[in-house]
């Protein structure tokens, strides 16, 4: 099973959470069926449309996508999953698998409060992005800064692969609750349905911010 690493993962990877960044749901539920459109190889049925809501209680809260019936004007029907990519029609390739880890991890850049920032993730498609974290960010240890400048590139880029039905995705981010950290998720293709099935961490700069929420 070869791996494919390209910009070509990056630079959908950064365009769309581009988009749902500017996503303003702190106002009430918005329909982002039309958003969705950037990841090309996934597709919603033709009677669902998908909608996000910021949800919460008095100590935090996240931002979650959901689906429900086009007819439904007001969202009465709304149903939320964990892995809702899992109801949408997915081109089985590598591509396909990386859009849909993508639409997985949304809840992750869009807008939180209180705890709820815990879930947030800064997803690393570029060198760039992780040399303006070392040179930003006002970490207690200098040692991490240097441990930062030291990752190669080739161990920052996004890679998928895809074959007999697996797919494997591989993605960096950085979060101030555990530092830098390489993601793998492993999922299964039946036709153009996608199934979860486990994922793995690899810890590669170990950062752990002293203020918490």
């Amino acid at each position: 099973m070869r791996r494919l690493k390209n910009n070509s993962f990056a630079r959908i990877g950064r365009k769309y959470f581009d988009e749902i960044k500017k996503i303003d749901c702190t106002t009430g539920i918005k329909d982002v069926t039309k958003v969705l459109s950037i990841l090309d190889k996934i597709s919603i049925p033709e009677n669902i449309r998908v909608g996000v809501e910021l949800t919460g209680n008095a100590i935090g809260g996240i931002s979650f996508f959901f689906m429900c019936p086009k007819d439904d004007k007001y969202y009465e029907r709304r149903q939320y999953k964990q892995y809702l990519v899992e109801d949408m029609y997915v081109t089985p390739t590598a591509m396909g698998a990386w859009q849909a880890y993508l639409f997985q991890q949304s809840s992750a850049v869009m807008p939180t409060y209180l705890y709820g920032g815990y879930v947030r993730r800064d997803f690393i498609f570029s060198i760039a992005r992780l040399k303006d974290i070392a040179k930003n960010n006002d970490f207690n240890d200098e040692s991490v800064s240097m441990e930062l400048e030291k990752v190669p590139e080739e161990d920052l880029l996004p890679s998928a692969m895809f074959h007999n039905n697996l797919a494997a995705v591989s993605c960096c981010y950085w979060t101030s609750f555990g530092g830098l950290i390489r993601e793998t998720a492993i999922m299964r293709f039946k036709g153009n349905r996608i199934k979860f099935l486990k994922s793995q961490e690899e810890m590669l700069v170990r950062y752990e911010r002293e203020n918490r929420y």
